[in-house]
């Protein structure tokens, strides 16, 4: 499919688990063998000038909008069950650096395409400390409101996008207490993801339509 379809491919945690589970410590050989196989495939202006590569966060330009990819499952990242400080990390210190300087570009409008979901509050349910969610990893969240507030007329109109939840849906700015710009999920709903769409982390902003509807989202952008 990436051979015949134009399109730039965002890693997820299928792409770089070993055997001891799919949300665990990035800084494996699955990794760095994933990383090195995708870059035979399409890609934007690549971000890491690295070598080896840690990640494969990039961006491209269309019009008036800055595409941001960010690669949370790059090899710098902090384990998902490591003490949340300033000292713990979802991007490294050399992506969100880059990441800062992609936002100030010239662009009016930003679209940062991103794995896993940026909203939520870590609940202490099961499982939430093994997966790499933003919630885990709340101090640099903090720290990227922060500098979006910060410089908001240079950052100009924002939107996230992200998989990962199992569902699609959207929440507007004012829904979203985290950096109040809007964000849509665009991922494959299937019927045990039901259950995961509804606990309060999450409501009320995503929904899934019901059965094994196997959605997917579209944004287009005028």
């Amino acid at each position: 499919m990436l051979a015949q379809a134009w399109g730039y491919y965002c890693r997820s945690n299928h792409d770089s688990f070993e055997t001891a589970g799919q949300n665990t410590d990035t800084d494996n050989t699955a990794t760095t063998i994933n990383i090195e196989a995708q870059l035979r495939f399409s890609f934007g202006t690549l971000g890491d000038s690295r070598s080896p590569l840690v990640g494969l966060y990039q961006s491209w330009v269309c019009g008036r909008v800055r595409f941001i990819m960010v690669d949370i499952r790059n090899t710098d990242r902090s384990p998902s069950d490591a003490t949340d400080n300033s000292s713990k990390t979802m991007l490294g210190a050399t992506q969100l650096e880059w990441f800062y300087s992609q936002l100030l570009m010239p662009e009016p409008m930003k679209v940062v395409i991103s794995d896993t979901a940026w909203m939520g509050l870590l609940s202490g349910a099961s499982g939430d400390l093994e997966d790499a969610k933003w919630w885990s990893y709340d101090t640099e969240r903090q720290a990227i409101i922060s500098f979006m507030q910060a410089n908001s007329a240079r950052v100009g109109g924002l939107v996230w996008i992200h998989g990962d939840t199992h569902g699609v849906g959207c929440a507007t700015a004012a829904k979203n207490t985290w950096g109040g710009f809007p964000v849509y999920c665009c991922c494959a709903g299937a019927p045990k993801q039901e259950q995961q769409l509804t606990i309060p982390r999450r409501q009320p902003v995503y929904n899934n339509s019901g059965g094994d509807c196997r959605h997917y989202g579209r944004v287009n952008f005028y």
